[in-house]
């Protein structure tokens, strides 16, 4: 059954994006996307909406495909150490979590790239150690731990890795 539909943001987005980007765990998990100001929210929101206009890669809204409601964000950009490996990013509105919205929007999210680019090899989600929910979701979507990233940031963060031609 159809969980999440992917679609260009729109500018209705804007309350729901802000709740998304102001909240303590996009605090901890996203301290660069986190911002308590809606001005910083609608600038942000202007920045996807013309990145979609130019047809650059943009962020996919996910919203609920039954209600339509906005429910969180998907984004991948390739790796700096490898171009055939896409690094995604998903972000849940805090009233979706838990809800199974971060599992089907990645999975959607990556078979709509493959579809556009068939070289990606590998997908790749890097998570915080101590982000457990991130991991449930990887781990439901058989991601593998691959390592933990060499850069040194406030908290260790760990590689997770799914083959290209896993994703049916």
């Amino acid at each position: 059954m159809k969980r999440v539909r992917l679609r260009k943001y729109r500018e209705s987005d804007f309350e729901a994006l802000h709740e998304t980007l102001s909240d303590e765990a996009t605090k901890k998990y996203f301290p660069w996307m986190y911002t308590s100001y809606k001005e910083q929210s609608m600038l942000r929101l202007k920045m996807r909406l013309m990145s979609q206009e130019f047809g650059e890669n943009a962020p996919c809204a996910i919203e609920d495909f039954w209600t339509r409601e906005y429910v969180g964000e998907v984004d991948g950009h390739l790796a700096k150490d490898d171009p055939k490996t896409l690094e995604l990013l998903i972000i849940i509105h805090p009233k979706a979590r838990g809800k199974n919205y971060a599992k089907a929007a990645t999975m959607e999210y990556m078979k709509r790239v493959l579809k556009t680019n068939p070289d990606i090899e590998k997908f790749r989600l890097e998570i915080a150690e101590s982000n457990t929910s991130s991991k449930s979701v990887a781990q439901k979507l058989d991601f593998e731990f691959s390592r933990y990233k060499d850069e040194k940031s406030r908290e260790k963060m760990e590689y997770w890795e799914k083959d290209a031609d896993l994703i049916k």
